[in-house]
């Protein structure tokens, strides 16, 4: 099977405390990812929700209905443009549980097609601030595996 070049970008957003202004940014790193060719875009941890310490003091500050919200745009934007995306971001847990550090994988089909949750997590964000996951993520992009 012969597979054509496949063209990654890696963007570095700001990243702050508010869903909306991140998913601002994103998306429009996503149009210029997709602009330049990119048929896959990769964004930082926290790229979306903030990340703990520097943008996030505490998970009760987080307005998870607009992490939602910007999580559903940044998937119907992934339609339009068609461009896979890998971002990170925070995701909730049932209360008392902590978040787990998250990699959204949306397909260039704006669908969620896996979620990546960080299972070696540091010292401080074991005991602090996430929950580890337990499973490895494998997807696909235009027959590349990942």
């Amino acid at each position: 099977m012969i597979r054509r070049p496949l063209t990654i970008a890696t963007a570095q957003s700001s990243i702050g405390a508010d869903p909306r202004t991140n998913g601002i940014q994103i998306r429009q790193l996503m149009q210029q990812a997709r602009a330049a060719g990119a048929s896959l875009v990769h964004f930082p941890e926290g790229a979306i929700s903030g990340y703990p310490k520097s943008e996030i003091r505490s998970w009760d500050a987080v307005d998870w209905p607009a992490l939602r919200q910007e999580l559903d745009a940044t998937a119907s934007h992934a339609r339009s443009l068609g461009i896979a995306v890998v971002l990170g971001s925070a995701h909730p847990l049932t209360p008392s549980h902590r978040p787990h550090n998250s990699l959204y994988v949306i397909s260039a089909a704006g669908e969620l097609v896996d979620r990546y949750d960080k299972r070696y997590c540091s010292h401080s964000e074991i005991t602090d601030w996430f929950s580890p996951g337990f499973e490895a993520c494998v997807f696909e992009v235009d027959g590349w595996r990942f």
